[in-house]
């Protein structure tokens, strides 16, 4: 397979945002071309959703303006509804995201325990700032 860009998962922006992990920071700040799914996008609005729209808008344009935001198109769907619970055991949104990196050929980066053992995953876990 051949990598086309680095899927940046919620995980990452959050621990980016919070300045808890310097390899999130660097999965962000590097030279890779970075997508994210619009799952991402949902929830980064929603973690951020108590801190009002204001951060909420300043954090989804940071994203914009870093990565190319890819849509849940009927292909993307279909695939996540069948490799939920079957070969990743979080929520339909990690199954989304797992799906979106398959379809196009992206390398998810996270620290999300679902993800761990995945073969199309760079797991950055917690590290010190």
């Amino acid at each position: 397979m051949i990598h086309i860009a680095y899927l940046i998962d919620t995980w990452v922006w959050i621990e980016h945002y919070e300045g808890r992990s310097q390899r999130a920071r660097e999965s962000i700040e590097g030279n890779e071309i970075l997508c994210v799914s619009a799952v991402n996008i949902a929830e980064i609005a929603q973690r951020y959703a108590k801190e009002g729209k204001p951060v909420v808008a300043a954090r989804i344009n940071d994203v914009l303006r870093r990565a190319t935001v890819i849509p849940v198109d009927t292909m993307i769907a279909s695939m996540a509804g069948m490799m939920r619970n079957q070969e990743i055991y979080g929520g339909i949104a990690d199954a989304i995201i797992l799906a979106t990196a398959r379809i196009g050929n992206h390398t998810i980066v996270t620290g999300d325990q679902h993800f761990r053992d995945l073969p199309e995953v760079v797991f950055i876990g917690h590290t010190e700032k």
